[in-house]
C-alpha cells in the first residue's frame, strides 16, 4: 500500500456537510492511495475470487461467530437473485457481498475470509435485517460497531451511496491513522469516517 499525502484530510463539523454529524473528509486520500502486494498468493486469491459465485461462503458462518441482534431495514432490492451482489473490480476495493438462501454474505475481496453473515428478509417493499454473525476476532464484540460496519457495506455497495463508514471507539484522533485505518477497512470508498452514530443515517 502506497502512502499518499495527508493534506486533504480535515475533519468536517456538522454544518459543513450533508449528514449533520462531525466527520472526517479523506475521499481525496482514499481515491489516490494504490494498493499492492509483493504476495503472488493474495494476487492469485484475489483474482480466482473475481469470478467466484460464493460458494466459498454458502451455509457458512464466520469463525469466532459472534451474535448480534439488530433492526435496521432498507429500500427493497428489485430483482436480486441468489449469488453475488457486489464483487470488487480492482484490490483498492475491500470487500465481496453474496446472497444466498435470504442471507447476505460479507467476505474480504483479498481472501475471501467470511466477516459477517446476516439474515436478510424481503417484505412490504423493505430489506429487513434482524441477526447479525460477526467474525469477533476481526469485528470485535462491540455491537453498535459490528451494526454500524454492515450498514455502513450495504448502503455503499448494494445502493451505491456515499455515507459515512463507523470508526471503533478507541482509535486515537488522529487524521493520517484514521484514514489509514478507513483505507485498510474500505478502501477507496472509505469516504467520510466518524465515530458518530452511522446507522440513523437514511438513504
Amino acid at each position: 500500500m502506497l502512502p499518499m499525502p495527508v493534506s486533504s484530510l480535515r475533519w468536517l463539523a456538522p454544518d459543513e456537510n450533508r449528514f449533520g454529524i462531525r466527520c472526517l473528509d479523506c475521499r481525496e486520500f482514499s481515491r489516490a492511495m494504490i494498493t499492492s502486494t509483493g504476495d503472488p498468493t493474495v494476487s492469485n486469491t484475489f483474482t480466482m475470487l473475481r469470478s467466484s459465485l460464493g460458494e466459498h461462503v454458502r451455509g457458512h458462518l464466520p469463525r469466532n461467530t459472534f451474535l448480534v441482534p439488530c433492526d435496521p431495514s432498507y429500500p427493497s432490492l428489485k430483482g436480486v437473485l441468489d449469488g453475488p451482489l457486489s464483487l470488487a473490480s480492482v484490490m483498492e476495493e475491500k470487500w465481496d457481498i453474496y446472497l444466498f438462501d435470504k442471507h447476505l454474505y460479507f467476505a474480504r475481496s483479498w481472501t475471501g475470509n467470511l466477516i459477517f453473515k446476516s439474515d436478510a428478509e424481503f417484505r412490504e417493499g423493505r430489506l429487513f435485517i434482524s441477526t447479525i454473525s460477526a467474525d469477533a476476532k476481526v469485528s470485535g464484540k462491540d455491537r453498535r460497531y459490528i451494526i454500524s460496519q454492515v450498514d455502513y457495506l450495504i448502503k455503499t455497495h448494494l445502493y451505491h451511496h456515499e455515507v459515512p463508514h463507523p470508526l471503533p471507539a478507541g482509535l486515537p484522533d488522529d487524521v493520517e491513522q484514521l484514514a489509514m485505518f478507513s483505507f485498510s477497512q474500505y478502501g477507496r470508498l472509505a469516504a467520510y469516517a466518524t465515530f458518530e452514530d452511522t446507522v440513523g443515517l437514511e438513504l
